[in-house]
């Protein structure tokens, strides 16, 4: 069957969820608002068509399933409509990007520290199922209210929550819990400024790197940037492998301190930590997560 095109499912049914207006898009799907056709309940539907060379929901929804809805939405279905893929949650407040434009590109060490601690949370609890999410980042971070500025105010931090695991990938072997072979790769997996060092230089995936990729996303919640934000625009190079290539060269030269900018020292020592892991090695989270909670 050909494949729908995007711009015509508004207003058609996927299960039992109306499509509403768009409401993002990406590399790999289109997010639409929904609701349920009988309760009215307010729904995010992320769609991807079937014939796509890679298809990236099927896997999503497998990670959405593992996880229940412990620190993700809740997933209420998946399945074929219209020539797509669709994947229906639960729908949530704005993301940490919409959030920190709203605060002025920073904000305070008491939200971050909240962010940082819900995230691990939901990061070891998805490393438990034997997947990584390779792509930890402010878009991918939801609160629970629709308004960004309530969700900066008085969010917990139990309300964070990760989404888009669409380019998921296990770090284990299903049937004998063996880290996956030491394979080095050509490229970024996920994006280019939050990625971890080792992810940047090509070297063999784990639990650290979205630890590590954890770790950049509150630093530039905090300051507002990073020290490779520079390399993040078409100039001055003008091909996306020469920006990533002088993005890498910075971060394989900034230090630890510099990253952190601001934000007090047990901020550096979890920073630190992550990165002297190395791929195939467990993460020690109580360690983790007491960094990230001193002075809370």
């Amino acid at each position: 069957m050909k494949t729908t095109l995007v711009s015509t499912l508004v207003g058609l049914d996927v299960g039992h969820y109306r499509l509403g207006r768009r409401l993002g898009s990406g590399k790999f799907g289109t997010v639409y608002s929904g609701i349920h056709r009988l309760t009215g309940d307010a729904v995010a539907i992320k769609v991807e068509p079937e014939d796509s060379r890679t298809p990236r929901l099927p896997t999503e929804a497998s990670v959405y399933k593992a996880l229940g809805a412990q620190y993700v939405p809740r997933m209420r279905w998946f399945g074929r409509a219209h020539g797509q893929y669709a994947l229906v949650m639960d729908r949530l407040g704005p993301s940490l990007r919409s959030v920190q434009r709203e605060a002025g590109m920073r904000l305070d060490l008491v939200a971050v520290q909240r962010v940082g601690e819900a995230i691990l949370e939901c990061l070891e609890t998805l490393h438990g199922t034997g997947w990584l999410h390779l792509d930890v980042k402010p878009a991918n971070i939801l609160g629970p209210d629709p308004s960004a500025a309530r969700a900066v105010a008085g969010c917990a931090s139990s309300q964070w929550t990760l989404v888009d695991f669409g380019l998921a990938r296990r770090w284990c072997d299903q049937q004998t819990g063996e880290h996956t072979p030491d394979v080095r790769r050509r490229g970024v997996v996920g994006t280019g400024r939050y990625a971890s060092l080792a992810n940047h230089s090509g070297e063999p995936l784990g639990r650290r790197d979205d630890l590590e990729s954890l770790a950049l996303t509150l630093a530039f919640l905090h300051e507002g940037r990073l020290p490779w934000s520079a390399h993040d625009s078409a100039l001055p190079a003008p091909t996306k492998p020469e920006r990533f290539a002088l993005m890498l060269a910075e971060k394989q030269r900034a230090c630890v301190d510099e990253i952190a900018g601001t934000l007090p020292s047990h901020f550096r020592e979890y920073l630190r930590a992550v990165r002297l892991l190395r791929y195939d090695e467990r993460p020690n989270y109580g360690v983790l997560r007491a960094l990230l909670s001193l002075g809370g």
